[in-house]
């Protein structure tokens, strides 16, 4: 939990975070509303609890859904619905058409889908989808020592995520 000063004028900005997602953040001028807030939180008040009693406190969908326990499957209805200008669409949609493959939780980052084993523990790796500019893609694993493998075809792209998955 951290609240941050306002430069210009009274300003409480409020964030709350865990290791891995944000929770909720707001702001409001008024310091008492600001501790509220925090107290109400470290109390175990959920999410909509939370929006209702300090309607300037906000949360995202991603977030409700680590509430509800699910993070994985509306990440990737995110992901599926916004797609990405660097990722092709349809190799979204064959990934994520894998059982195996569809429980990773998945993000986007500077044209590299990421694939985290575990999405409550970021120390437990992720395997990374580049696509190159030769139309071949790049997959490799965040586990030391592991070789970064081209791939050409398409369908043998899922083959070599589930290998570095298979591997300790």
């Amino acid at each position: 939990m951290l609240i941050s000063l306002g430069a210009d004028r009274r300003w409480f900005s409020i964030s709350i975070e865990s290791d891995v997602h944000p929770w909720a953040s707001g702001g409001t001028d008024d310091i008492l509303s600001a501790i509220r807030v925090l107290d109400a939180w470290r109390r175990g008040i959920t999410l909509h609890e939370l929006n209702t009693l300090f309607p300037f406190m906000h949360y995202d969908e991603l977030a409700q859904a680590y509430e509800g326990g699910d993070p994985v499957a509306t990440q990737w209805h995110q992901i599926l619905a916004e797609g990405d200008p660097f990722f092709s669409l349809p190799l979204l949609h064959k990934i994520h058409s894998n059982d195996r493959l569809r429980t990773l939780f998945p993000f986007l980052s500077h044209g590299t889908l990421r694939l985290a084993r575990d999405h409550t523990d970021r120390t437990a790796g992720e395997i990374r989808i580049t696509p190159l500019r030769t139309g071949e893609h790049q997959v490799e694993s965040t586990t030391p020592g592991e070789p970064k493998k081209i791939i050409e075809p398409f369908d043998q792209l899922i083959d070599a995520v589930i290998e570095f998955l298979d591997r300790p």
